[in-house]
């Protein structure tokens, strides 16, 4: 800029100020808001006529034309949108450094995935989240039945399934 109104040296110093603040969080939910939009792009290339058209598209247009061609349930549609717009809010909430807007967006996610998955157990990461909106974007199964069947595919794979226990129960005919 070429008049004084602009002080680039407490512009440094703002921005040494920022670098040493940093937040982990703010790399985790970028990172995975970059990842969704990319699921979003896959997603959206399944249902569309012409999904080249669509990767040109910001996030929130990307998040607000899934919810109006969703094929499934409209309150499924309605839950994922939600979820996704909280995310959407919660990185924007970062980039702009509103500490009491980023923690008004993280509830505001935490209880938009409630919707989805009601059973989830504490503390939802944003992982967790991020996982669980995949799973429904797919039709699968929750995080939370998705562990469950895990588990237990771990205990039959493991421990196996006890033939002679259940023998020795079944009365003699």
């Amino acid at each position: 800029m070429a008049d004084d109104t602009f002080d680039s040296f407490s512009s440094v110093f703002r921005l040494s100020e920022a670098a040493e603040k940093k937040d982990d969080r703010v790399a985790e939910v970028l990172a995975l808001h970059f990842a969704l939009e990319r699921e979003l792009d896959e997603a959206l290339s399944k249902i569309v006529v012409r999904p080249e058209r669509v990767l040109t598209l910001g996030f929130a247009n990307k998040l607000r034309l899934l919810h109006a061609v969703w094929p499934g349930q409209p309150d499924r549609a309605d839950a994922i949108f939600q979820t996704l717009n909280a995310f959407n809010e919660l990185r924007n909430a970062f980039a702009h450094g509103n500490v009491a807007r980023i923690a008004a967006c993280d509830r505001n996610l935490r209880n938009a995935y409630r919707e989805i998955d009601p059973t989830a157990a504490e503390p939802l990461s944003y992982g967790f989240i991020a996982q669980g909106i995949c799973l429904v974007l797919s039709d699968g199964p929750l995080p939370g039945e998705l562990r469950q069947l895990v588990e237990n595919f771990h205990k039959a794979v493991h421990y196996g399934f006890s033939v002679t226990s259940r023998a020795k129960k079944m009365p003699k005919q």
